[in-house]
């Protein structure tokens, strides 16, 4: 069998399933990793790469939805159909955060909220680790025959994600408890593994437009709250972030949440060794300067 087309949405699961399927897949990603993945520009050119592939892997949990659905629709390929063998939720084995309570049109008051929780859980490895093996598990389905080079490849790289999990764990464990403030609710995972508590959001709800009013609270919460970092991703505004920062003293970092968010983030590892050793530095910063 020729090499699997498998597109996936964003560059994190792109990059797993290339470390999954090596030289058996040929994978492209259409969102970038300086983009905002929930808004996506859904360019004509996207159809046309959705009707060649025998493999979609989105993010799911409603991450997608303002772009992808008509994508799908258009492309009118059935192998990446819902339902089809070649459509992959990758959130299916992930136990999702932040699940918020009430029907539809009571969530809508509250938001951008996402029905069936939080959806950014590739910020913690452990969840990509358990994507990888759903990936695999998928290109066993539809290449049954390279299915001991689709293992060894997921033992390769879980091994090397487990190793630098546990070096990541170490280096975050001086800073459990560590308070901090996020632009969107972007790190719920991340912070549940590495033990930060995200405190406040300069969102007062996800995909609400900043008020003058909740700019002002923030300014007063801040030093109260004493929250040493604020995180937020490349796609967002630094206007307000720059402007707590002046008069707080809170140390803004600007992260990816993707390979290629900023330079040298090409693949998942080194996206998280990016966000961890940039946290990591900061506090340490912070903590010798004795604030």
């Amino acid at each position: 069998m020729a090499k699997l087309t498998v597109v996936a949405t964003t560059p994190d699961l792109a990059n797993v399933a290339k470390e999954v399927g090596g030289d058996l897949v040929d994978v492209t990603a259409l969102a970038k990793g300086y983009q905002d993945p929930h808004f996506v520009d859904p360019k004509p050119s996207f159809i046309m790469i959705l009707q060649g592939a025998d493999l979609l892997i989105l993010n799911g949990m409603e991450l997608e939805a303002g772009w992808l659905p008509p994508l799908i629709e258009r492309a009118r390929n059935g192998k990446i159909m819902y339902g089809a063998e070649g459509y992959l939720d990758a959130s299916e084995g992930i136990t999702p955060l932040e699940v918020p309570q009430g029907n539809r049109s009571e969530l809508r008051a509250q938001g951008d909220v996402h029905p069936a929780g939080n959806p950014h859980y590739m910020l913690d490895p452990e969840d990509a680790r358990i994507v990888a093996g759903e990936i695999c598990s998928r290109f066993v389905r539809l290449s049954p025959e390279h299915a001991a080079d689709f293992k060894a490849n997921l033992s390769k790289f879980t091994a090397r994600l487990n190793d630098r999990i546990t070096e990541w764990k170490s280096k975050m464990e001086p800073f459990r408890g560590i308070k901090m403030v996020t632009y969107h609710r972007l790190y719920p995972y991340f912070a549940n593994r590495f033990g930060l508590q995200s405190v406040a959001e300069i969102e007062p709800k996800p995909g609400i437009s900043l008020s003058p009013s909740h700019v002002s609270y923030l300014i007063r919460f801040i030093p109260e709250s004493g929250a040493k970092i604020l995180v937020m991703a490349p796609y967002y505004s630094e206007r307000v972030p720059r402007l707590l920062e002046k008069k707080t003293g809170i140390k803004v970092l600007v992260l990816p949440t993707m390979p290629g968010g900023v330079k040298g983030t090409d693949d998942y590892i080194s996206m998280t060794d990016y966000v961890i050793n940039t946290i990591a530095e900061a506090l340490t910063t912070q903590k010798d300067k004795g604030k």
